[in-house]
């Protein structure tokens, strides 16, 4: 229901303009999520997903990226009317909406403490003492799960494992009490145990602080068991959205029908083969005509090639849609 949504972007177009051309990165993206939800934004490397994310913080480098055009409301205000270094903007970005980096090694600064660097962001958002920065700081590492919080803040980061590190930077979203937490590719480089476990604590985040969540990931398989809804991405665009079990169980369209089948699962028979999805994604700065997953889909027909990007239609019920100019159903059309 609209009054009860938080975020919602609106035909966000992006591109970077470099040497050899420009590259459309995000090509009329649309999507929401509403309060204390989690949904998944899912596709291959390169699809545009973090710079969708990048861009509705307004992080994007410029030059040589721009935002084209779109919109991007938040509790009723168009966050893309700020300058990216306005105090409007500072006040939103990490205080409101805080994004979980995929690289934390690179993402926290390796010369200060975690005490340092959770109490400087704390005191950027927050009008309070160094001390009770301090105090708050521990509180989050103590609320993420970190053990002996005190001592920790002492550390620098590179004398943390991954999972801790991760943590850390959960904890300063936990902190500034953040109403929407953005998680891009947050279990990267982790094992499958920690990866569960980073994923079972954000979604305790969003149960016990009543904040909205989105995942940002390749893995389709990560995040089934967490998302309320998925949007699946390719080539800078939404290919599919609907509810989970709408796309898990009646995919529409050929790219999500070819994620699914890469994804191992505990009922096949341990004798088949998994099907990877043959061929590669499009170079964005040199986009073909028609639809871009055209080259790699199974079901591709002349519409696909001679006619303009398909529309996204509804197919089905709860918000199911689909970008594909066939009525294709698993099994066949």
């Amino acid at each position: 229901m609209e009054e009860n949504r938080l975020l919602d972007v609106k035909d966000l177009k992006v591109s970077f303009f470099t040497p050899s051309g420009e590259v459309k990165a995000v090509g009329g993206v649309s999507y929401h999520v509403d309060r204390e939800e989690v949904i998944a934004i899912v596709g291959e490397s390169g699809c545009g997903k973090s710079v969708t994310q990048m861009s509705v913080m307004q992080m994007i480098p410029d030059p040589p990226g721009k935002i084209l055009g779109g919109e991007v409301w938040f509790e009723g205000k168009n966050l893309l009317e700020y300058k990216p270094k306005s105090k409007d903007m500072r006040s939103v970005r990490g205080a409101q909406i805080s994004m979980i980096f995929q690289e934390p090694m690179t993402a926290l600064n390796p010369v200060f403490t975690v005490g340092n660097q959770l109490s400087e962001v704390i005191r950027t958002h927050m009008k309070v003492s160094k001390k009770e920065a301090w105090k708050i700081g521990i509180q989050s590492l103590e609320a993420v799960g970190i053990p002996d919080p005190e001592e920790r803040m002492k550390n620098y980061p590179f004398e943390m494992s991954g999972g801790m590190r991760q943590r850390v930077l959960i904890a300063i979203a936990v902190a500034c009490r953040s109403k929407l937490i953005i998680a891009d590719e947050p279990t990267t480089a982790l094992d499958v145990t920690t990866q569960a476990q980073v994923m079972e604590l954000l979604l305790n985040v969003v149960k016990q602080y009543k904040t909205s969540l989105i995942v940002v990931t390749h893995n389709l398989g990560l995040v089934s068991r967490y998302a309320k809804r998925i949007y699946v991405m390719y080539a800078g665009r939404v290919v599919e959205c609907g509810t989970t079990e709408d796309l898990l169980t009646r995919p529409r369209h050929p790219y999500t029908m070819g994620l699914l089948k890469a994804v191992p699962r505990l009922d096949d028979d341990k004798e088949q083969d998994l099907i990877p999805i043959h061929g590669a994604p499009p170079n964005l700065a040199k986009l073909p005509e028609g639809c871009c997953f055209m080259p790699r889909c199974p079901y591709a027909c002349d519409k696909c090639k001679n006619s303009n990007y398909p529309e996204f239609k509804e197919v089905g019920e709860r918000g199911h849609f689909a970008a594909c100019h066939l009525d294709i159903k698993e099994g066949g059309e």
